[in-house]
């Protein structure tokens, strides 16, 4: 009987090639969707899985009672002191970077890499990274020594067995390669290309040189361990070292397991890699939305479908077939179609990975020998196409023969309740997801134009590093002489870098604590050439001010830093004061602007003559039409006067990377939304032809009564775009308060106008329309004798 029944589904799905191919097409993109989706979040949720004693590591975290602020740093000697007032811990590790890029060389080769951290011996016993070449817990044993990644051995030497060579970091200091590690799982928060070891220096103790230097401090601790009795031994015992009370008083240490760093992270700023439960959750939730509204999809093609076919079923009923055997053979059906489905989708998605991966960051894989492509097809694969034939097949075979010999609309249910609510679920999560898409449209725009306060059209960033600060006199002279450079400025500030140093509004004087501000800020040190260069706007300055060169008393401010002091908009003339009570007179106000995302406030800022001798950067503003040769020549000229390979960004790009991960979630969502809607216009194409294949012997009355053709397809449309209109008014308030929480994220956002709804809704309302024209068309310019010559 199972071979018999499968030869007739075989050669159904052959007769009926249409049917055929657009309900596994529906299914096999629901699928391929939903594959992909399940294999972000599993990868998501595997961060960090693959250390042995994953469960027993933890972050030291801080958070500031008065700023209400988190931070994920502290000064490195604080572990010293943890282990020493906490015995429980068992052993720490200290991760340090120094600098956004660093000139890593040997004897052969240099390059820049951003992939350097340094970190106490044990790093490699502490944390499970492979080693491939040596002990883990030697490979960092030795002063000076240091741990390359297999990728990054091959970049310098082109080979691995580089243990016993000798690398030179930025120009001075030598370290030997005691070892080689697999390359960094992406499934890893803690990402480089190099470990090398920490000396004294690194992790020094520098209160005593008047300022503090930060790390990222990792603990061991047992499971057993009480964590709220640890955090309190270690923020009492903090608060008793007399030199950190003085500044560290109002901050409250925290531990953050190393499982959470990944989605549970809530901080401005992190040096590891994390993303955010929420989106986590979102996309799960739209990979099953999306599942669901495939299977919803079948369903509706196959009872659509199914009306042709009643006569056929009420003849097998009426020579002997039971309704178990109909049931079965349904059931094989869907289970038939449910399993070609399942093997499309997983081929698919398996050449969609590499842009997939490239996208989001990832390493993800599949293949056809592993146990994901066993499971997905034929665990997954069997149960999808039983639980979603259940409906048609016992919604077919519960009719009587003589309904179905007859096909009485009114026997089969014309209705069709069930089915119209599974539509408008359909069309309701589309709708959402439109919505949503609209808004994510247009917040991801309001980022790319919204102003920035400065023009950063063509404006490219030229770091220089400790062996050649002063060398930026002769490289500016230089590099102005090219045609297509038309401004430079030296500074010792970068996108993205926060400077912060503390200043006030007034000197500090006994019995007047209360009214003094002291505020954290950005503090620019600039040639003369900063403000043209940048195209800053001013809104007020002072006799005093020469255009652009300040003297060593003199400070320009932004109105964030006037509003925080609480001055007058025109501020020119106040001071600005540090803690040792020297001031400098603000001789002008200018407009703020941002340097780092727009999920930050504009920060207070001043700009001022500092030590030339420490200009770490050069900011160049190129003509647009000779930018690619200008660089060229730029790059020689760097490298004959620095000697170091050239290297740039434009700050657009920098701007870009703020916002790279909500670009690939952008994408990926913008895709898979695409994905739904698809699947929902032919669920509507399946209702559509249900309405007409019922509906068909009255078009033909009416349209023997004098009914015009547009009147008919207005008939026929109008309860699909009833559902649509009802979806909308359902979708509208549930996408508006879901986007709520994303659009907070971003101090700068976008005001969402009801015109977006009104043309989320006209613009699903004419794709319905289109795709269901050509059925409705097909019956109303049908002849009338067709359909009613068997009456």
């Amino acid at each position: 009987m199972f071979r018999n029944h499968l030869k007739l589904v075989i050669r159904k799905l052959r007769k009926e090639k249409v049917y055929s191919f657009v309900n596994i097409l529906g299914l096999t993109i629901g699928l391929a969707a939903f594959l992909l989706i399940g294999l972000y979040v599993r990868d998501e949720l595997s961060f960090d899985k693959f250390h042995s004693r994953a469960n027993e590591i933890y972050r030291l975290t801080n958070y500031n009672e008065v700023s209400s602020k988190r931070n994920t740093y502290s000064p490195p000697d604080f572990a010293e002191y943890i282990q020493q007032d906490a015995p429980e811990v068992e052993s720490f590790v200290r991760i340090k970077t120094e600098g956004l890029n660093n000139l890593i060389a040997t004897e052969e080769s240099a390059f820049y890499t951003g992939g350097l951290i340094y970190s106490d011996a044990n790093f490699f016993s502490f944390f499970d990274f492979n080693i491939l070449n040596g002990k883990p817990e030697l490979a960092l044993a030795s002063p000076k020594s240091v741990v390359l990644t297999e990728s990054f051995a091959m970049k310098l030497f082109g080979r691995i067995d580089v243990v016993g060579e000798e690398l030179t970091f930025n120009k001075t200091d030598k370290y030997q390669v005691l070892g080689v590690c697999a390359d960094v799982p992406k499934n890893s928060s803690i990402q480089f290309e190099l470990v090398a070891r920490g000396d004294d220096k690194t992790f020094e103790n520098t209160f005593s040189k008047g300022y503090l230097t930060a790390a990222t401090t990792f603990l061991m601790v047992p499971e057993s361990t009480d964590l709220a009795n640890l955090e309190s031994k270690i923020n009492n015992g903090i608060r008793q070292k007399p030199n950190y009370f003085r500044v560290k008083g109002d901050i409250y240490y925290e531990l953050g397991s190393l499982r959470d760093i990944r989605l549970y992270s809530n901080f401005e700023r992190d040096s590891l890699e994390t993303n955010d439960a929420k989106v986590v959750f979102l996309f799960t939730g739209i990979g099953l939305v999306i599942l669901l509204l495939a299977v919803i999809n079948y369903i509706n093609l196959v009872t659509a479908q199914s009306i042709k076919n009643f006569k056929e079923i009420g003849l097998r009923k009426v020579i002997g077939a039971t309704r178990g055997q109909l049931v079965r053979y349904h059931l094989l059906e869907s289970t038939v179609i449910a399993f070609i489905s399942f093997v499309c989708s997983f081929a698919i998605a398996e050449r969609i990975i590499p842009i997939f991966n490239s996208a989001l960051n990832k390493q993800v894989t599949l293949n056809y020998l592993s146990s994901d492509f066993v499971i997905w097809t034929l665990v997954f694969g069997l149960l999808l196409g039983l639980l979603s034939g259940l409906y048609p097949a016992f919604y077919i075979t519960k009719v009587s023969p003589l309904s179905l010999m007859q096909k009485s609309a009114t026997s089969l249910g014309s209705k069709g309740l069930f089915r119209k609510a599974l539509v408008l679920f359909q069309f309701t999560v589309s709708a959402t997801l439109i919505v949503i898409l609209f808004i994510m449209t247009n917040q991801m725009s309001y980022l790319k134009t919204q102003k920035l306060g400065f023009d950063k059209d063509n404006l490219v960033s030229i770091p220089l590093y400790s062996d050649s600060l002063n060398t930026w006199v002769k490289l500016k002279s230089e590099l102005l002489k090219q045609s297509g450079v038309t401004l430079i400025t030296a500074n010792n500030w970068k996108f993205g870098d926060n400077t912060s140093t503390g200043r006030v509004n007034k000197a500090y004087v006994k019995g007047e604590e209360s009214t003094i501000v002291d505020v954290w800020l950005d503090a620019v040190e600039a040639d003369e050439d900063f403000m043209k260069t940048m195209s800053l706007k001013m809104h007020y300055t002072s006799d005093d001010y020469k255009g652009g060169a300040l003297t060593d008393n003199q400070v320009i401010v932004n109105q964030s830093l006037v509003k925080v002091f609480g001055w007058p908009e025109n501020s020119v003339g106040q001071r600005v004061f540090d803690y040792e009570g020297n001031y400098k007179e603000v001789v002008a106000v200018i407009e703020d602007f941002h340097s780092y995302s727009m999920k930050e406030e504009k920060a207070p800022l001043i700009i001022e003559n500092g030590d030339s001798e420490y200009y770490n950067n050069l900011l160049l503003k190129l003509d647009a039409a000779e930018g690619k040769r200008t660089l060229e020549n730029l790059a020689i000229i760097y490298e004959g006067i620095v000697d170091r390979p050239f290297e740039y960004y434009y700050v657009d790009d920098k701007i870009a990377s703020y916002y790279k991960v909500e670009n690939g979630q952008f994408k990926l969502f913008q895709a898979f939304s695409f994905l739904a809607m698809f699947i929902s216009l032919l669920g509507l194409v399946a209702l559509t032809i249900y309405m007409v294949e019922q509906r068909r012997k009255e078009v033909s009355i009416r349209k023997v009564l004098g009914a015009t053709i547009q009147r008919l397809i207005f008939m026929l449309n109008r309860e699909y775009t009833i559902l649509i209109i009802i979806a909308f008014l359902i979708a509208t308030p549930m996408a508006y308060y879901a986007m709520q929480d994303w659009l907070a994220e971003f101090k700068y956002s976008v005001n969402i106008s009801p015109l977006l709804f009104v043309g989320a809704f006209l613009g699903f309302l004419l794709l319905s329309w289109l795709v269901t024209l050509f059925p409705s068309l097909k019956v109303t310019n049908e002849n009338p004798v067709e359909a009613l010559r068997n009456e």
